[in-house]
């Protein structure tokens, strides 16, 4: 028998990450919320600084993510990417709202707080323990019906309180507990807020009846018995007028409306500046991150089961208005050290998301699933792990040893966001890999590779030898990637048929510049490893994986 209610206390999956269609849904509906705030208050108002300090976003708890005043829920939002136009695709969804909103308290919930006491010793498997506990809660559940606590829909009656019996098998203490906790839970987080479902395509409106719809519970009939929208319920979606929020975007039209949003809070943060269309881009960039940062230590903390609070009183950290406001606040167009972060962190986040959708697209389409489901954990393993170490401009620049920042920062940073080559060389080795802690990779005691975004591939042999030999002499002249000492192998994209095994550059100039500055670091002295050789990405993949 399977658990028939979902708990409303439903943490993250921790895979996804703050620039997915998810993150941007939420970062548009706070930039909305607090554009129409000044359209009424001054930006340096107490009133709106109040506001901003009052108003949080939370993610992956209770729904997809949610906003809350003062602790209290103003909405909560869903969403779905690809899940289809009609509303019959979207039942299971409706109906996991519908017993939130409802307030219906789950077996799950109601096993965090009350201990049965129950003997397995019979059970022959993990299936039969889950079966049984079940039977016993739900047995105890009739009682609590039968008792007056809860109707049949395991709702609390109003009048729950004014009733005193006793529960067998049930210590008053936590019975009480249970119930107070769960009415003040659901009083402060369905009580008063809105629940909006947002998605990427259109959603039409039903055809029938929504309790004639298959999939809808029987105890949810009465409640939807005729309706054709949720609206009466405070339940919104595509299809039904409302003026909060736009429910259906795909992610150009989203990105189209943030940018949007972005540029008109900017002029009134701003108004004497002429902020260009690519620096707006960065702030998007910049939003997001905070978004990103936020949702990777949710996930670690998930991880550690690191929570604050028991059972309905649990809490998750949330991101304040306030910090979501501030980046738009700061002046990118100065081209200062933030500026090129944003620059770098915006060309690598594309690419970064453009890998995972061509992988995920040759799932959808059967090629390869499981060696394709494995380089997506691969390459958010990496994200996890070892990104959260780096800035981005400054992974981008130890990856990109053959381009010297000696240039103008406009055409450096140009040169190492290329997004053909941080796909096509450093993200194809990191896919392949399993649980790479470090960005310099060791195969074994004797070989450290360090990847790159260096692609010699070439049809012409002449030319090929040329570019070899090009590359050689930038990495020779660049003495800011002491990384390189550190490492045996240079990873490297080159054409079937050229082997690059036998090939190595000097790094004389990284070592004398090392010594020019008087280092206390002994292992750099020019007495140690002078040189690095270059190994193909297909050779590197097959070493470091053992095959």
């Amino acid at each position: 028998m399977a658990e028939d209610i979902k708990s409303a206390l439903f943490d993250a999956t921790p895979s996804w990450n703050g620039f997915n269609y998810q993150g941007k849904v939420g970062l548009y509906v706070c930039l909305k919320m607090i554009l129409a705030k000044l359209d009424d208050m001054d930006k340096d108002s107490v009133d709106f600084i109040g506001f901003l300090n009052s108003h949080t976003i939370e993610y992956e708890w209770i729904e997809d993510f949610s906003i809350k005043q003062n602790g209290s829920y103003v909405s909560l939002h869903q969403v779905k990417h690809k899940a289809g136009e009609g509303f019959g695709d979207h039942i299971s969804a409706i109906v996991t709202i519908l017993n939130r909103k409802l307030c219906r308290l789950s077996e799950t919930d109601f096993n965090k707080y009350i201990d049965l006491n129950i003997d397995y010793t019979n059970c022959a498997d993990a299936t039969e323990r889950r079966d049984l506990l079940f039977d016993q809660i739900k047995s105890k559940f009739d009682l609590l019906i039968d008792a007056g606590y809860l109707d049949d829909n395991h709702r609390l009656m109003d009048n729950w309180t004014d009733i005193e019996d006793d529960i067998d098998g049930i210590s008053e203490a936590h019975l009480t507990r249970l119930l107070t906790e769960f009415d003040a839970f659901s009083n402060n987080t369905f009580g008063e807020s809105k629940t909006y479902f947002h998605t990427a395509e259109r959603v039409l409106a039903p055809r029938k009846n929504i309790n004639d719809y298959a999939g809808i519970p029987a105890q949810h009939h009465a409640t939807v018995n005729g309706l054709r929208t949720l609206s009466s319920l405070d339940v919104y979606l595509d299809f039904d007028t409302q003026t909060e929020y736009e429910l259906a975007l795909s992610d150009q039209s989203l990105m189209d409306i943030i940018i949007d949003l972005i540029s008109q809070l900017l002029a009134i943060i701003h108004p004497l500046e002429n902020i260009e269309a690519d620096d707006i881009s960065l702030y998007f960039t910049s939003l997001n991150d905070v978004i990103d940062k936020h949702i990777a230590k949710r996930h670690d903390n998930i991880r550690q089961q690191n929570n604050q609070g028991e059972g309905f009183q649990e809490l998750r950290e949330c991101i304040s208005f306030l910090n979501l406001f501030t980046p738009l606040k700061r002046l990118l167009k100065n081209q200062n050290d933030d500026y090129w972060e944003c620059f770098c962190k915006k060309h690598f986040e594309q690419a970064f998301s453009d890998q995972i959708q061509r992988i995920e697209q040759r799932i959808d389409n059967a090629n390869n699933v499981e060696l394709n489901k494995k380089r997506i954990l691969n390459l958010e393993y990496f994200r996890k792990n070892i990104l959260c170490q780096y800035s981005c401009s400054s992974l981008l620049a130890l990856i990109s040893p053959h381009e010297s920042n000696n240039t103008s920062k406009g055409m450096y940073y140009g040169n190492i966001i290329n997004p053909y080559l941080i796909k096509d060389v450093f993200l194809r080795l990191i896919q392949e890999l399993d649980s790479v802690d470090t960005l310099l990779i060791k195969a074994n005691d004797s070989f450290t590779y360090h990847p790159s975004t260096i692609n010699l591939q070439s049809n012409d042999a002449e030319e090929w030898q040329e570019n070899l030999e090009i590359y050689k002499h930038k990495i020779s002249q660049n003495n800011a990637i002491t990384s390189l000492l550190d490492a045996s192998h240079l990873v490297v994209q080159t054409s079937p048929g050229h082997d690059v095994s036998g090939e190595s550059v000097a790094l004389q100039n990284i070592i004398e510049a090392i010594d020019a500055e008087a280092t206390v670091d002994i292992d750099h002295r020019t007495n140690n490893v002078n040189n690095i050789k270059f190994e193909s990405l297909e050779n590197a993949i097959r070493i470091i994986s053992n095959e």
